[in-house]
This record gives C-alpha cells, structure tokens and sequence, in this order.
C-alpha cells in the first residue's frame, strides 16, 4: 500500500535525467555510451552510498528499488550494482494517460507518447539480461500467480496466503480501470502503442503457454525486436 520509492535514488534518478537535459516527464535523447561519461563517475559514488545507506550489506541480502525513473537510467545502475534481476511492470496505457491527464493535465496522446518512451526504453536495456515482464492490471486478476512468478524469478521462497495477499491488493486503489476493449477501440490511443502493448500480452502467454522460460535474454531481444518494428512502421 502506498509509492514506497525511496527519495535518495529518485533524487539522483532526476539529477542524472537534468543533465542530459530531461526529466522523468521529457526523458533525453541519450548518446551511447553516456554512462561511462567522465561527468557521471562522482554519481556512481552516491549511488554505492546511497545503496549502502538504505540496504547495508547488500551481497548478503536479497534487496532491490521501485522507481520508474529507473527505467530510464538503468544502465548507469547497472554500473553502480553490477548484475541484477530486472521486472518490468507494465501498465494499460490508457490507465497511464489518464492519470498524468488527471495530475499534470496533459492528453492522452501526451499520456501514451510517455508511456511508450518508458517501454521502449526499460525492453532496450535489458535486452541482454533475463528480466520479468509483468502486467499491472493482472496483480488485481490473478493475483496469486503474478505474485508467485515475481517470487520465482527473485529467487524468494513462494509461499503466497492468497487471503493475505487479497486483503493488501485492494481493487479501490487502482483509480483508472481501462479494459483491454477499451484500449482496442480508443481513437486517442495509436496503433503502435496498441500493437505493443497486446503484442507484449501475446508474446508472454504464448511462450509461457509453451514451457519456454519467460525471463530469458532471448525474450527481452524479442521484445525489444517487436518495440523497433513499431518505430519503423
């Protein structure tokens, strides 16, 4: 129940997205390799600090962060805590319109043209890692089996009390409920961002369907392949 991200690292998310002349709201264009700038080396010292601060002895824990900014900076995380298990959560992108159209008042075009730089940016990164793809809305569906994957793939015992689990998923704090049909027939909604996103569902149910491990590298190139053919036509 509640945001839960730290400040420290959505601090440092910011000033990282300032100076390449973004923000969390206009992410930059980045350059390759920007990681590896000389300017970035003092931010990679906070960054351990930071992590020493909020989680100790990491090597000795199983920890991580939510941050959506993460998504745009990961590769300099990735510099920070070397090898990591990514879980990409995405949202109906519609539900993400109009939520930034409710706080920010933006358009839903504005809303879903956020919405796919975030996707394209957290399938790009971790093309070369095994990453979880999981669906916001399905938490409130299938509670138990999301939960459960989340648990396998971060190497937790999976020992969910569904009771438990449904009393702190509360349907009355997911405050936009667009349905798949909705998204399908909404004139405000492009087509690539429709194709990607029901082409991320499919992608996901046919290879779990078929016994093929989900959190692959070659599923994250796959999805990073069907994000590119969006951009090109």
């Amino acid at each position: 129940l509640g945001f839960w991200e730290n400040r420290e690292i959505m601090d440092l998310n910011d000033r990282i997205l300032a100076m390449h002349d973004g923000s969390w709201m206009r992410p930059p264009v980045w350059r390759d390799g920007w990681e590896t700038d000389a300017r970035i080396a003092p931010f990679v010292d906070e960054g351990e600090c930071i992590l020493d601060r909020a989680y100790g002895k990491r090597e000795s824990l199983r920890w991580g962060w939510k941050d959506p900014r993460t998504t745009l900076t990961l590769p300099f995380w990735r510099r920070v805590v070397g090898s990591f298990r990514p879980v990409l959560v995405i949202r109906n992108p519609l539900d993400v319109a109009h939520s930034l159209q409710r706080r920010h008042d933006w358009s839903v075009r504005e809303g879903i043209e956020l919405w796919k730089a975030y996707v394209t940016a957290g399938l790009r990164h971790n093309a070369r890692t095994p990453m979880l793809l999981t669906f916001y809305e399905d938490y409130f569906q299938e509670p138990t089996r999301e939960t459960e994957r989340l648990l396998q793939f971060c190497g937790l015992p999976i020992s969910v009390d569904s009771s438990e689990l449904l009393e702190t998923i509360r349907g009355e704090h997911r405050h936009h409920r667009a349905e798949k049909s909705d998204l399908l027939l909404s004139s405000d909604c492009p087509d690539d961002a429709k194709f990607m996103y029901f082409g991320l569902r499919q992608v996901r149910d046919d290879v779990q369907r078929h016994g093929i491990c989900l959190e692959s590298a070659e599923f994250a190139r796959s999805a990073t392949g069907l994000c590119r053919s969006t951009e090109e036509g």
